[in-house]
């Protein structure tokens, strides 16, 4: 019986599914199953998955009607069997000793969640920045360390135990933005014990022009950023757990409703203060002051320089600094 289910949502991937898929069935670990999940694709998604199920009778394939990323994961959450998941986004792909690594340590360590760092790709496969949660490798993780979710909710650079996701009813909602943000760090008071894989990056994450990334839609942004932290701080609230977490839900919102969207807005190279003003005024009702933060050290330096621009409403430092770190990388 299989050990890990690897969920991959498949929503008009035609041109990266295959490939996707090829880097789990060339996995040195063998006792895992796939779930495709066809999220209504109107492209050969569909039928490219009907053909791998029918050539593996370890990968489960299931079409449904579009529910967005999250209510994929979700259908591959309900399917999953298995005491462990692993969420693989369908163009993206791993390395072929990835499944094997994270389970042996979540195995060896007894590991509610196993982190490891993901890579960013292009379309060429040039690696780019390197997304690493900062805690030692290889070792049981501080409560602090695992609290760094709260920086990095992405849920595709982790294993987990499905039963956190299953015995405390946590899902994705469906059809949003930053559906990660809105789940991934709702896992934390469960998550008694992680470690964090060392050495080399096992996730290779391709980033299309066509992501939310790279769409400029500087209104929506603003939107679900915010509302994807007023939901995660409902549900803390929800669980009495508000005042326990304050300091780390206060972090999530400094960088995820200021500094990420600062950095994002700027280097699309838009006109963005007007947007960037709004989400500053969002950020200070809450009466945040981000240097007493104990989370702050986390933050790289160009990240903190940011913030402290922001706060100041130096937009135009902001696009300054952009521009330059631009022109000396020869963008």
């Amino acid at each position: 019986m299989a050990n890990v289910t690897v969920v991959i949502p498949v929503y008009n991937v035609e041109r990266y599914i295959e490939k996707c898929v090829n880097s789990v069935k060339e996995q040195t670990y063998r006792d895992y199953e796939i779930v495709l999940v066809d999220d209504g694709s109107t492209d050969s998604s569909g039928d490219i998955c009907d053909r791998l199920g029918g050539e593996s009778s370890n990968i489960r394939v299931i079409h449904q009607t579009n529910k967005g990323l999250g209510g994929a994961r979700n259908t591959g959450l309900e399917n999953c069997k298995t005491k462990y998941i692993f969420f693989l986004d369908s163009d993206d792909y791993i390395n072929p000793s990835a499944l094997q690594r994270c389970v042996e340590t979540a195995e060896k360590n007894a590991c509610d969640i196993v982190f490891f760092d993901r890579v960013s790709v292009n379309e060429a496969g040039e690696k780019g920045v390197v997304y690493s949660l900062q805690a030692p490798g290889n070792q049981p993780l501080a409560r602090e360390q695992i609290n760094g979710i709260f920086k990095n909710p992405s849920a595709c650079d982790k294993l987990y135990k499905t039963s956190l996701f299953t015995e405390h009813d946590i899902r994705f909602p469906e059809k949003v933005w930053y559906e990660d943000l809105r789940t991934i760090p709702k896992l934390v008071p469960f998550a008694e014990r992680a470690v964090k894989l060392s050495g080399e990056p096992i996730y290779y994450y391709l980033q299309r022009e066509t992501s939310i990334m790279h769409t400029p839609d500087y209104g929506r942004i603003v939107r679900e950023r915010t509302e994807a932290l007023s939901d995660l701080i409902d549900y803390y609230k929800q669980q009495n757990l508000y005042y326990e977490y304050r300091e780390e839900l206060s972090f999530a919102i400094m960088y995820h409703a200021l500094i990420l969207p600062c950095l994002e807005m700027h280097r699309s190279r838009g006109k963005c203060d007007a947007y960037i003003a709004r989400l500053l005024q969002y950020v200070k009702s809450f009466g945040l002051d981000p240097a007493s933060n104990r989370y702050f050290s986390l933050l790289r330096r160009n990240e903190k320089i940011v913030c402290r621009l922001a706060w100041r409403e130096n937009y135009k430092m902001i696009d300054l600094l952009t521009r330059l770190n631009r022109f000396i990388k020869g963008v």
